[in-house]
C-alpha cells in the first residue's frame, strides 16, 4: 500500500487511516517530494517545479517546508522531510518494523472478509473495495485478483491492463474483452468467439461470458433471436439455481430487449416489474441501468423527464465507481438515441462518451488493446 493517498481535490493526504489538510502550496510541495521521494532536492529545483512563473525566494521554500513539517508532525518519525546542509530537503518514508497483520493469514477470517467483498460488489459499493485494497494492512485482508482488477481500473485506467506481469493474463484478457465489446462491438465480435472456441478463460470467467453477459452482446450484434434464447435460458438458470443478485441484471436485460425490438408496451410493465424487483434487490449499479432505460422509455413523450432520469442513472453509477457500468450506460444512451433519431440526446452524452474516454484512457490506447487480443487470441482467430 502506498503510505500516500493524494486528492488533489480536497487537498488532503491519508496515511494509515489519517488524513491531514494542506493549503494549495504546501499540497504542491509535499506531491513534488513525495513524487521524488528519497531524493535530495534544491530549494532551487522545489521553486521551478512549485513556484512555476513565480518570482518567490529561497525562504519562501524554508517557510513551508517548516509549515509542512508541523503537519507531518502526527506521521513523524515513519513520514519525515529531512535537510541535508547546503543541498536542500528530502522526503523520508519508512517502512514500518511491526509484525505483518496475523489476520492476513487467518483462514476464517478471509473466508469472512471475501463474503464482505462479493457483498460490496453486489450492491455496487466500489467505494468500500477501494478502502479495502488501500488498506490492506489494517483489515488484515487482501483483494483477490478479480476485484483487484476492478480496483486497478478505477485507480489507474485501463493502463493496468496493457502492463505485461501485473494481473494475471486471463483477468486482464477478460476484462480487455468486456471493455473493448464497449467500444467496438463489431470489431470485439472475432475476439469473444476466438476466446469462447479456445476456452482460453477459466471456466468461471467462461461462464460470466457466455452465460451471463452473452443475451447483451448478441443484442449489441443485432442478433436478437439468439439473445432472447440466451436470455430466456439466464432467467430460467437463475431461478433454478436461486442467484439473486442476478435477478436486477436480468430484468435489465429484459428492458434493453423491449427497446431492440421497440416493444413499447412490454417495456412499460416490465420496468414496473423491474423497479418492483429492485427494491428486493437495491443493488446500485443495476439501479442506474434501470433509470436509464426508464428515461430512454419516456424519451418519446417527455424529453425533460426522460433525461432528468437518464442524469441520475448516470450519476449513480458514478458514484459506485464501476468503470465498466458507466461506460455500458453511456454507450447505451447513444446506441438507442442515434438507433431513434434522437440528435439532441445523442450529442449531449456523446460529449460526456468522450470525456470517459479519455479519462478512463481508452481514447489513447485503443489500438494497443486491439493489438493485444489480437496477440492472445491469434490461435484461435
Amino acid at each position: 500500500m502506498n503510505p500516500f493517498q493524494m486528492d488533489p481535490s480536497a487537498l488532503s493526504v491519508t496515511w494509515n487511516n489519517s488524513t491531514l489538510l494542506f493549503l494549495p502550496k504546501e499540497f504542491a510541495l509535499l506531491e513534488y517530494l513525495y513524487l521524488n521521494n528519497g531524493q535530495t532536492l534544491s530549494r532551487e529545483q522545489l521553486l521551478n517545479a512549485v513556484w512555476t512563473l513565480e518570482e518567490p525566494t529561497d525562504r519562501t521554500v524554508d517557510d513551508h517546508i517548516y509549515r509542512l513539517r508541523k503537519k507531518l508532525r502526527a506521521w513523524h518519525p515513519m513520514i519525515n522531510i529531512e535537510t541535508l546542509r547546503g543541498l536542500g530537503y528530502r522526503l523520508q518514508l519508512l517502512k514500518s518494523q511491526h509484525q505483518e497483520n496475523p489476520l492476513l493469514h487467518n483462514p476464517t477470517y478471509k473466508e469472512d472478509m471475501r463474503d464482505i467483498s462479493d457483498m460490496y460488489l453486489r450492491y455496487g459499493r466500489g467505494d468500500a473495495l477501494f478502502a479495502l485494497a488501500q488498506n490492506k494492512e489494517i483489515f488484515g485482508f487482501e483483494l483477490e485478483s478479480p476485484l483487484q482488477v476492478i480496483v486497478d481500473l478505477m485507480q489507474g485506467g485501463v493502463e493496468v491492463l496493457l502492463e505485461e506481469g501485473k494481473l494475471p493474463i486471463e483477468e486482464r484478457l477478460f476484462t480487455l474483452l468486456v471493455l473493448y465489446q464497449m467500444i467496438d462491438p463489431s470489431g470485439n465480435r472475432k475476439y469473444l468467439e476466438a476466446a469462447l472456441r479456445g476456452k482460453v478463460l477459466s471456466p468461471l470467467l467462461h461462464h460470466e461470458i457466455e452465460v451471463i453477459i452473452y443475451p447483451s452482446i448478441l443484442m449489441d450484434w443485432g442478433d436478437l433471436k439468439g439473445a432472447k434464447l440466451k436470455l430466456d435460458a439466464l432467467a430460467a438458470e437463475v431461478e433454478r439455481q436461486g442467484w439473486d443478485g442476478l435477478i436486477p441484471y436480468v430484468n435489465n436485460m429484459k428492458l434493453e430487449y423491449d427497446l431492440h425490438t421497440q416493444n413499447w408496451s412490454a417495456l412499460e410493465k416490465d420496468i414496473v416489474w423491474a423497479e418492483e424487483q429492485w427494491n428486493k434487490y437495491p443493488y446500485l449499479r443495476e439501479k442506474g441501468q434501470l433509470l436509464i432505460f426508464k428515461g430512454l422509455a419516456l424519451y418519446r413523450s417527455n424529453h425533460k423527464e426522460a433525461t432528468h432520469l437518464m442524469n441520475e442513472g448516470i450519476s449513480i453509477i458514478k458514484e459506485t465507481h464501476f468503470t465498466t457500468h458507466l461506460l455500458r450506460g453511456l454507450q447505451t444512451i447513444l446506441y438507442f438515441s442515434k438507433t431513434f433519431g434522437w440528435k439532441e440526446l445523442y450529442e449531449t452524452y456523446d460529449k460526456e462518451w468522450g470525456r470517459l474516454l479519455v479519462h478512463v484512457g481508452i481514447a489513447e490506447v485503443k489500438d494497443r488493446m486491439d493489438q493485444l487480443l489480437h496477440s492472445y487470441l491469434r490461435e484461435y482467430l
